[in-house]
């Protein structure tokens, strides 16, 4: 355990006015059992899973403008997720500097991901009482800005076919159909066409495989209702 707190500080691009805030934020509950204090993180983990939420929900909806509110809300999902809390946790060194009780701290480089993302959720919450949206946001500023959060949106687009189909069932619009109309190619490495037909059109997508054509012609679909 670090206590050197001004290093944490540093690696978030943020300083406390108020350090006993961030202490409580990185006192797990273990370790308030075994040294009979008062306080824990739990709380502020509560407050700063919200928080984050908020933050990300802003940040995303001044970015993609052009996107619809499904798209916005599958998107911060990722990035409110454990994973993603987990790897930023990592890359601050968030470890080095929890409290806790001896039967976790014995393995401080291989602490539980529920650990190490909720005390991330308790530091944002520390954050926002100590100063704010405004302190939460520059957080975010400067991970973004510092490569430790990396905001991806082409990661949606791995299920277009789903996307497709959410949407159609959301807007009461007959399902898409897909039907392949052509094979080409060598017998070894064969070219495939589908049709997909959606919205009293059709659109086509090709791929080394019928589901990778389908997929890209969902694709093609989504891209039309984007720019509709």
């Amino acid at each position: 355990m670090n206590n050197d707190f001004e290093i944490l500080e540093n690696k978030i691009g943020y300083h406390f006015l108020n350090r006993d805030l961030l202490i409580t934020a990185v006192t797990h509950p273990t370790y308030r059992y075994e040294n009979n204090i008062d306080y824990d993180n739990q709380r502020l983990e509560y407050l700063g899973d919200s928080v984050w939420g908020l933050v990300i929900a802003d940040y995303l909806y001044k970015k993609y403008i052009n996107h619809s509110e499904g798209y916005l809300t599958k998107l911060r999902s990722l990035y409110a997720r454990e994973d993603a809390l987990y790897e930023i946790a990592n890359k601050i060194n968030l470890g080095d500097f929890l409290l806790l009780g001896k039967g976790e701290s014995k393995n401080t480089k291989l602490l539980k991901k529920s650990i190490l993302a909720d005390s991330f959720e308790a530091l944002i919450g520390a954050v926002w009482l100590d100063t704010g949206i405004n302190g939460v946001n520059s957080i975010l500023d400067y991970l973004l800005k510092n490569s430790m959060l990396v905001i991806n949106d082409s990661i949606i687009d791995d299920n277009p076919k789903g996307d497709l189909q959410e949407y159609t069932q959301k807007n009461n619009i007959n399902a898409p159909e897909y039907n392949l109309i052509l094979t080409e190619g060598e017998i070894h490495s064969p070219i495939f066409t589908i049709k997909l037909s959606v919205f009293n059109k059709e659109f086509i997508g090709k791929g080394k495989s019928k589901k990778e054509a389908e997929k890209n012609a969902a694709k093609i679909a989504l891209d039309f209702i984007k720019n509709d």
